[in-house]
């Protein structure tokens, strides 16, 4: 990772006080913590736009007008109902793979993995962007065995030889006269999948017959644009080994109804309540007020020494600040509006005010979740294991806005860990430890599946959207 944003940096953007790595909070310990209980009545909601001239349309969406109804927990422990989504989800809807600055000359190029699947996406000599089934047609040796970016001029499989250009055309096959049935050229072609980008992402779907990429995203360009994502760069990118489906842990950062349970030190400077939720068809999202102590928060007068953090960080003095806690998000707003026009790197002119402090939180189906803030952003891809409806990879990127007066940043190597193996940070490592014990859960007798409120809404629709891949139960 470059000097230019270390780790401590890193934790500054996303508040997380690390627990030690492996170790798990006792009940105990998180009983201790316990800041709040439920909703105060005294409490009112933060202020809200009701509309805004720039930024994203911070207007809440209609009713869904979806049933709620058990979602049947064999959806995430059943390995027939897993083989459906891939038949019927995974092999048809777009995914996303990677960025485009890892190919933006010919011959780059990255591999991505889903499932039992990997591929190759890669820049051709013309600079359009393919991707491509990562396999050899011959014998079935993957292509490149190693995840990650590299260069090349040609894809060749080291078993044999066998070698395609950049375009996916036929280079060589070594002793081509001795296959006695006569090689079709153009029938040996490399498979390949749709590709496209959007914000500076490529995404790939392995079906010829798919909607384009903008029907798929609908309104998520009209509302991320202006974060301008294209301009981020990748700061850190690990992926880690969990044991819960692919679903349990995008279900996980779908809701805030768990904060008070196993991150009830938020409380105190993020309201966990007061929250907008939106269903933009496929794709959901809330609208989270940052700055501001939860109505089931104790003290409401002062802020605390987290939102004091908080006050600092965006470039305050805490020791100057006079007001009341409730009062942190707007004076984080006001600050950081007075700051567009110095500091044009940062997206401030294009967001709205509730932007300047608070988490834009996009689900973008099936499995991208986005923590958006004014400054930095995190992103999480749930991808499915090839065999185990218990297991899932996940990944885990941040990415910052780059000052151009100062040196640019070396992208970073992924990382490969297990969950007991990295430190995250306090609140993802509260995570990390809670959702193999809801996975080992659902897999009891006596469970039967999601009861879920409207809370919980974000992982209703996502269910509603899954089943017109899938289909019913």
């Amino acid at each position: 990772m470059s000097q230019e944003f270390t780790d401590s940096e890193i934790k500054e953007v996303i508040p997380a006080r690390g627990v030690p790595m492996g170790r798990k909070a006792t009940a105990a310990e998180f009983a201790a913590r316990q800041l709040g209980g439920d909703v105060s009545p005294e409490v009112p909601p933060p202020s809200r736009l009701a509309l805004s001239e720039v930024g994203t349309p911070p207007e809440k969406s209609p009713p869904h007008g979806i049933p709620f109804k058990l979602i049947p927990k064999e959806r995430y422990t059943d390995p027939a109902y897993m083989q459906r989504e891939w038949t019927g989800m995974w092999s048809k809807t777009w995914t996303l793979a990677g960025r485009v600055s890892d190919v933006t000359e010919p011959g780059d190029y990255f591999t991505y993995s889903l499932g039992k699947e990997s591929f190759l996406i890669v820049r051709d000599e013309d600079e359009q962007l393919h991707a491509y089934y990562n396999v050899c047609l011959h014998r079935g040796n993957r292509l490149r065995a190693e995840s990650g970016c590299g260069h090349t001029v040609s894809f060749q499989c080291i078993y044999h030889h066998w070698e395609w250009h950049l375009d996916g055309s036929v280079k060589r096959i070594p002793d081509m006269d001795t296959f006695p049935n006569k090689l079709d050229c153009d029938a040996l072609r490399l498979n390949e999948v749709k590709v496209g980008e959007w914000g500076g992402f490529v995404f790939i779907n392995m079906d010829s017959n798919c909607e384009s990429l903008e029907d798929f995203l609908g309104v998520i360009p009209e509302h991320l644009n202006p974060y301008r994502f294209n301009e981020m760069v990748l700061v850190s990118d690990q992926t880690v080994a969990w044991d819960c489906n692919w679903k349990t842990s995008v279900d996980a950062f779908n809701e805030a109804y768990h904060i008070q349970g196993i991150h009830p030190q938020l409380l105190s400077w993020m309201d966990d309540y007061y929250i907008q939720w939106d269903i933009l068809g496929r794709h959901t999202r809330m609208l989270v007020p940052m700055g501001v102590p939860s109505p089931r928060f104790n003290e409401q007068a002062d802020p605390s020494s987290d939102l004091a953090d908080m006050i600092e960080k965006a470039g305050l003095s805490a020791d100057d600040f006079k007001g009341r806690a409730r009062e942190v998000r707007k004076a984080i707003q006001e600050h950081r509006r007075s700051r567009q026009d110095s500091e044009p790197h940062m997206p401030y002119a294009n967001l709205n005010d509730d932007q300047l402090s608070d988490d834009y939180h996009y689900t973008i189906f099936p499995n991208w979740t986005m923590n958006i803030y004014p400054d930095a952003m995190m992103l999480f891809l749930s991808r499915p294991h090839p065999t185990d409806p218990n297991k899932c990879f996940w990944d885990l990127q941040f990415y910052a806005y780059h000052d151009p007066s100062e040196p640019r940043p070396e992208p970073p190597e992924r990382t490969y860990h297990n969950a007991t193996e990295i430190d995250l940070g306090e609140v993802l490592n509260q995570d990390a430890m809670s959702l193999p014990y809801v996975q080992e859960g659902m897999n009891s007798d006596a469970y039967k599946g999601l009861i879920l409120g409207e809370q919980e809404v974000r992982i209703l629709a996502f269910h509603h959207a899954l089943e017109e891949y899938v289909g019913p139960d």
